[in-house]
C-alpha cells in the first residue's frame, strides 16, 4: 500500500508481481496509482485481469476508473463507466456521483 500511495510504480509493481495470491483490493490499489500517474488506459486493462482471476470488478474498482480519467480529463469515458455500472446493476450512490461530479470538474466540464 505504500508504494502504490507514494507513487512508486516499479516498487508497487515488483511487489505485486511477488504475490502468489492477488486479493481485488491489491488490484484496486494497482489501479488507483496508475490511474494517479495518468496511466489510466492501463488501469482499464486491470479489469480484464480482475475478471480472468473470478472476481467481479466493484464500485471501488469502477470508482477508481472514473476517478482516473478525471486526472486525463476525459470526462466522456468517465461517465460512460458510470452508465456502464447502472447497466451492470450495481447501486449508483452520492460517491459514484460524486467521482463523477470530479471527474467532469477535472476537465473543465
Amino acid at each position: 500500500r505504500a508504494c502504490t500511495r507514494s507513487l512508486k510504480e516499479q516498487a508497487a509493481w515488483d511487489l505485486f508481481d511477488r504475490m502468489d495470491v492477488k486479493s481485488l483490493p491489491a488490484y484496486t490499489l494497482m489501479m488507483a496509482m496508475l490511474a494517479r500517474i495518468g496511466k489510466v488506459q492501463r488501469a482499464e486493462a486491470m479489469v480484464n485481469e480482475i475478471r480472468a482471476q473470478g472476481f467481479t470488478p466493484n464500485a471501488a474498482v469502477f470508482t477508481t476508473l472514473i476517478t482516473g480519467h478525471g486526472v486525463v480529463r476525459d470526462s466522456e469515458r468517465a461517465m460512460s463507466i458510470l452508465d456502464q455500472m447502472q447497466a451492470e446493476g450495481m447501486p449508483l450512490t452520492s460517491i459514484e456521483f460524486g467521482c463523477a461530479m470530479g471527474a467532469c470538474a477535472r476537465a473543465g466540464d
